[in-house]
């Protein structure tokens, strides 16, 4: 625990950090399928839908994606179209709730992910919910590192169970 506390606290201060690598900023694999931001949504869905389960949220635009018979509503990430046209990818790394060593070994597959073989320039940001009034939500600390095209988000608290993402999106 105290060794993720150590990467969180040098991951929250660090203004820019550095990161072996860099990915194409409109291309994710999401449960082992390769996405690229503008594939039709037709292509997506046929892609994904053998292996995994694709639940509507919010209409056909937006979709969670899960393993089959998993009870956790977009364990492996979620999806989003505008115009029938892949826009949004949002990929879960890890179990929730996960052991300090799962945080780590997260981070480190979803930093992994953004560096494909030479080193790239990174901004690092930390927060939590500013203003929360609710003792709740108050907790909630957030750490977001922009590589590019992707965004890495780790989020947790004393009251939540902390999660590691990598999303690319079309602004």
């Amino acid at each position: 625990m105290r060794k993720l506390r150590v990467l969180i606290l040098l991951l929250a201060l660090a203004p820019v950090s550095r990161v072996q690598g860099q990915a194409a900023d409109s291309e994710i694999v999401l449960g082992g399928v390769l996405l690229r931001l503008g594939m039709s949504q037709n292509e997506v869905l046929t892609a994904l839908s053998p292996v995994y389960d694709l639940r509507e949220m919010g209409g056909a635009t937006s979709w969670f994606v899960s393993r089959r018979g998993d009870s956790d509503l977009g364990g492996v990430g979620s999806i989003a179209f505008r115009d029938r046209t892949l826009t949004s990818v949002n990929k879960n790394w890890g179990p929730r709730p996960p052991t300090a060593e799962q945080v780590v070994e997260a981070l480190y597959g979803a930093l992994r992910s953004v560096g494909r073989g030479s080193w790239q320039t990174c901004q690092v940001h930390s927060g939590g919910l500013v203003g929360a009034t609710d003792p709740d939500w108050a907790d909630l600390r957030i750490i977001q590192i922009h590589c590019g095209g992707h965004e890495i988000q780790i989020q947790g608290g004393r009251n939540y169970t902390t999660e590691v993402s990598e999303s690319i999106s079309i602004n």
